[in-house]
Formats: C-alpha cells, sequence, structure tokens
C-alpha cells in the first residue's frame, strides 16, 4: 500500500463512517510518518481503521459496505467507479 492508497482509504472511511477522524492501526498506520517506508514495511493491502468520535459506526467501514456507499458518492460517474474498482481489488486482496 501507498501513501496515495491510504490517504484515499482515509477519505472512503471518513465519508462512510460520518467521522472527520480516525484511528489507524497495523502496518500501515507507519505510512502516517514515514510514507516513504520501505516496501517490506508496507507490503500489507490491508488497512485497520476505526471511527474515533463515532466508534458505532465503525463496522460501516468493511469493503461491500463501501461498495453500497460508493454508489451513492456525490462525485462524477468516472470517480465513482475507480473508487468502486479501488474498493473491489483491496477486497479481493485481502480475502
Amino acid at each position: 500500500m501507498t501513501r496515495d492508497q491510504l490517504e484515499h482509504a482515509i477519505r472512503v472511511a471518513c465519508h462512510v463512517s460520518g467521522d472527520t477522524e480516525l484511528l489507524i492501526f497495523g502496518l500501515q498506520s507507519i505510512l502516517g510518518s514515514y510514507p516513504n517506508a520501505p516496501e517490506t514495511l508496507r507490503a500489507s493491502i490491508e488497512v485497520d481503521i476505526q471511527s474515533k468520535n463515532h466508534p458505532d459506526n465503525t463496522d460501516l467501514i468493511d469493503g461491500e459496505t463501501l461498495l453500497k456507499r460508493a454508489e451513492t458518492l456525490p462525485v462524477k460517474a468516472e470517480r465513482r467507479q475507480a473508487i468502486e474498482r479501488w474498493i473491489r481489488i483491496t477486497a479481493e486482496d485481502i480475502g
């Protein structure tokens, strides 16, 4: 995962959870402080995210829910398709 991919996941998670602050756990959290971390430290494509101010919404942040919510994002169709494609790729890679 790259810093750009992490930032994208954070934006989508903020939208889905209705929160502007998130807690990032796991290996990918290192990208916050070290965006150019060695590839061995950012090999995982999974990122663990929890809503800070709305912890009850944390369950909304998963691949299937994100795909459903992506359909309703107020963005151009081309951007929405790119988001949906990224979510699908991520979900497939995570397994």
